[in-house]
């Protein structure tokens, strides 16, 4: 489904009624949703079916960056058409809506047709998202198809510019 556009201007109270509904404020629906036509979100299969699997990928990696570099490589673009990012992983990862925690607008209600994930698989990614906050903790090395596909980019750049200059 396609984006639903907000008639302008919201006033903070409309958008506070909205959100008191469990309906979606914002022009845009979050990875593995779509709009309905009443600002509910309604569940995306394919993408719900990508943010488990994202899940699953970060759960063996527990790296951020490799799972956005493994979404890039199968071509699978974000909602709104662009690359994933690390930071846009870390944000679908530490969206509370997908354990069925509803905020907007100032509003916090639990709608438990949105929880995507379990408490525990939740809490278990913000563990690993936050582990290295402590004091002696070192971050583990790139994956090695990872760290290829860098070197082949700016060696691709460097080779790129020799020729421009040459």
């Amino acid at each position: 489904m396609a984006a639903v556009k907000l008639r302008k201007p919201w006033s903070k109270e409309e958008f506070r009624q909205l959100a008191e509904e469990g309906k979606w404020v914002n022009p845009n629906p979050p990875w593995g949703f779509d709009l309905a036509p009443d600002r509910r979100l309604v569940k995306n299969p394919f993408e719900l079916g990508i943010l488990r699997e994202m899940v699953e990928m970060y759960a063996q990696t527990k790296s951020l960056d490799h799972v956005a570099f493994e979404l890039r490589k199968r071509g699978i673009s974000t909602k709104v058409g662009g690359v994933w990012s690390a930071r846009g992983v870390r944000g679908i990862l530490t969206n509370e809506l997908y354990t069925g925690k509803f905020r907007a607008a100032g509003v916090e209600l639990h709608i438990e047709e949105y929880r995507v994930l379990d408490d525990d698989t939740f809490a278990q990614i913000q563990d690993t998202l936050h582990r290295f906050e402590g004091r002696g903790h070192k971050r583990p090395q790139m994956q090695v198809d990872r760290k290829k596909a860098k070197i082949d980019k700016i060696f691709g750049q460097y080779f790129a510019k020799l020729e421009e200059e040459g």
